[in-house]
């Protein structure tokens, strides 16, 4: 909730009254309750409450949730690696800069941020765009956001997109 590319999709969400959900890990360390959920000026508090739901995976992401006051989260279980999560996207300065205007404009985004690897459920994300895509929601984007394991990506996840010809669902 606190990249800069999360705050400019929750602003095109918003602009164009797209529902989002945002996914929250949570701490109970001090300084991420005082410095990220007490800050009302703070991307975390913003995105956070503009959000129309928020996927808490931890309790300790449900207690940051109440400190914001956030009455619409939702615990959807548990991470599975806590590594340190750093992309090339989130450093973007600019939606435009991806042309995220015109590829969100009108869809239902699910917003994915976490690392692009085999235990993280990638395909299984993959296979159920594919499965509503299939069922007449084409209207859908899974917009991928993370630090990404290339061989998995490029020998299991992008053929996978390109097998199912989800390459407008898929980003």
């Amino acid at each position: 909730p606190f990249s800069k590319l999360t705050t400019s999709v929750l602003q095109v969400a918003q602009k164009h009254g797209i529902a989002t959900v945002v996914f929250y890990h949570g701490s109970d360390a001090p300084v991420i309750t005082d410095t990220l959920l007490r800050n009302k000026e703070g991307r975390t508090y913003r995105n956070l409450k503009q959000a129309d739901v928020v996927a808490v995976v931890s309790e300790s992401g449900r207690r940051g949730t109440e400190i914001v006051g956030v009455n619409k989260a939702v615990i959807v279980g548990p991470m599975f690696k806590k590594q340190l999560f750093m992309s090339a996207l989130t450093q973007l300065e600019s939606r435009k800069y991806l042309g995220l205007d015109e590829k969100l404009e009108g869809k239902f985004v699910i917003l994915a941020p976490s690392h692009i690897i085999e235990d993280k459920g990638t395909r299984e994300a993959v296979r159920a765009i594919k499965i509503l895509k299939e069922q007449g929601y084409g209207n859908i984007v899974l917009l991928l956001i993370g630090a990404a394991d290339e061989e998995y990506l490029n020998t299991q996840v992008l053929p996978e997109i390109k097998k199912n010809a989800l390459e407008d669902n898929i980003l």
